[in-house]
């Protein structure tokens, strides 16, 4: 062999290449498309750059070193050109064809008569027995890891599926008809509360009486349809409701195996249930809430007619008796109770307007309109200029934009917070009321329920008032609250009531600050998506 490989090496070393890539063709050795964008010339010359080596350890009697040397490249992917497990059985086959049938057709040239050309021979099949052998073990070797790969991904797939049936309280199964080779996930088996397969007699004695029927019906249609699905309630150990789905596979026409899951949907039953108790709750309460609309409405009515009447009397007759013109002259304390009949009418009168204002704003549809908030604040000061007058007030506004608003509601809120600055103003200080605008972002706001997806819009009204303590902040705008007493400031503790409702009904928010004796502010924030 190293006589042969040499005598190859000096004269054959071309002609072995072109013979070998010539007789690989026309095996159509797999390997050769990973070679196809190599021209002939290129191909010709790594040929023979790989059989020079290899010829060479042949003749220093080292072909063991040409195997060892193969396989561990292939093992660890380093082989030339290709990567490991783009080898298939079919080339290490015809590799070895063609080594052969390259190295017995150049022997002719070599060997001096016949028993030199089989000596020759046995040592090529040797060396190729060896090759083989050695190279059909590393294929079963790589085979085989990828064997336990995908048999370990498997595995861990299969974990993964009985841990998620666990989590979703689902299970699977194959019921085989015959009864012989079902297959249950451990999930099933917990559904179920069973140790070990049933008899289906078994399993239906645990279905609850009245749903028996159902499920018998649905799996009698499933195998007709080829599929079912539902719903029944269980008891073996504790009470469930399960959900079943199945399809049906068959042998010609006749069932043989149902493939499905079982799912244990308890608490999603009692939570549809609950839902549906909530659901009629609501309902009644939406009743409820058209009925006290209604009775609202009636209230309205009665106290914008029939309470309004006899107190607009009592407010004459008061007046009469106070300023009567025919010389009748009413004793002091008979002139004080009607002085003070008179202030609790007015009080009276004053309370009902309030409160119908605050009832209007409850119950009135929300339809918002653009609105100039600068034109919109002229018309309130002209409604308020007798008091401004009187008052000496001044009052400063930045340029106000144009909002989606509901008019007479704002209107309102304007009304009612410039006249609490007015009517809380320090006595002998020129009140100074100031309206400012900006644009903020919802981070840059501390109120509880600011949206994060939001940015507003910031209206604030502040005074030089008398102020109040922050502590009385929220409380401000409960219904009915006062800080100070009726005899020194006149009012229902209504009117800051109807600011929030007000803001409320824009998807607002109201805060309010103050100091005593420096003067109070109002912010109010509205989304921005209502200005124009």
């Amino acid at each position: 062999m190293p006589g042969y490989a040499q005598y190859i090496l000096d004269n054959k070393l071309s002609e072995y290449a072109h013979l070998s890539l010539k007789i690989s063709r026309e095996l159509d050795i797999p390997l050769l498309r990973y070679f196809s964008n190599f021209s002939e010339e290129q191909l010709i010359g790594m040929s023979m750059e790989r059989n020079r080596e290899t010829m060479q350890l042949l003749v220093e009697n080292r072909a063991s070193e040409i195997i060892e040397t193969t396989t561990k490249n292939w093992i660890t992917n380093q082989l030339p050109m290709i990567q490991r497990d783009q080898i298939v059985t079919e080339d290490i086959v015809l590799v070895s064809f063609m080594r052969r049938k390259v190295l017995r057709d150049l022997l002719i040239g070599y060997a001096k008569d016949i028993l030199h050309f089989t000596q020759v021979m046995e040592e090529v099949d040797r060396w190729t027995m060896i090759q083989d052998t050695t190279m059909f073990n590393v294929f079963i070797r790589l085979q085989q890891e990828k064997i336990n790969d995908t048999h370990a991904a498997l595995q861990r797939r299969e974990q993964e599926l009985l841990e998620a049936q666990e989590i979703g309280q689902i299970g699977s199964f194959e019921w085989d008809l015959a009864g012989k080779n079902s297959i249950y996930t451990p999930q099933v088996y917990k559904i179920f509360e069973f140790d070990r397969p049933e008899s289906m007699e078994s399993f239906m004695n645990d279905v609850y009486p009245d749903d028996r029927e159902k499920l018998s019906k649905a799996m009698t249609k499933g195998f007709e349809v080829g599929h079912f699905d539902c719903e029944y309630r269980y008891k073996r150990k504790t009470d469930k409701v399960l959900w079943t789905r199945g399809k049906v596979l068959y042998d010609g026409t006749k069932p043989v195996k149902v493939v499905g899951t079982v799912m244990d949907i308890t608490e999603r039953s009692a939570k549809t249930q609950q839902l549906a108790s909530l659901n009629e709750s609501l309902e009644h309460t939406n009743a409820e809430l058209q009925r006290t609309n209604k009775e609202l409405e009636s209230f309205n009515f009665v106290a914008s007619h029939d309470l309004q009447e006899p107190l607009r009397k009592i407010r004459i007759f008061g007046d009469r008796m106070l300023n009567a013109s025919d010389g009748l002259t009413l004793p002091p304390t008979t002139r004080g109770y009607a002085e003070k009949m008179h202030q609790a009418a007015g009080r009276m009168q004053k309370l009902i307007d309030d409160f119908l204002s605050f009832s209007r704003t409850v119950a009135s549809p929300k339809i918002f309109e653009p609105v100039d908030l600068s034109a919109l604040l002229e018309d309130v000061k002209n409604d308020l200029a007798e008091m401004i007058k009187e008052k000496n007030v001044r009052i400063h506004a930045a340029r106000l934009p144009v909002l989606n608003i509901i008019p007479f509601q704002f209107r309102q809120l304007l009304i009612n917070l410039i006249s609490n600055s007015i009517k809380y103003s320090k006595e002998g200080v020129q009140p100074m009321i100031r309206i400012d605008v900006e644009r903020v972002a919802a981070n840059q706001i501390d109120v509880p329920g600011i949206k994060d997806y939001e940015n507003y819009f910031k209206l604030s009204i502040s005074d030089n008032g008398i102020g109040f303590e922050q502590k009385y902040a929220d409380k401000i705008f409960e219904l009915f609250q006062r800080l100070h007493s009726k005899d020194n400031y006149s009012g229902t503790g209504i009117g800051l009531s109807i600011c929030k409702k007000i803001v409320d009904s824009h998807d607002g928010f109201i805060t309010a600050r103050g100091i005593p004796g420096e003067g109070a502010e109002f912010d109010i924030y509205l989304p921005l998506r209502q200005s124009e």
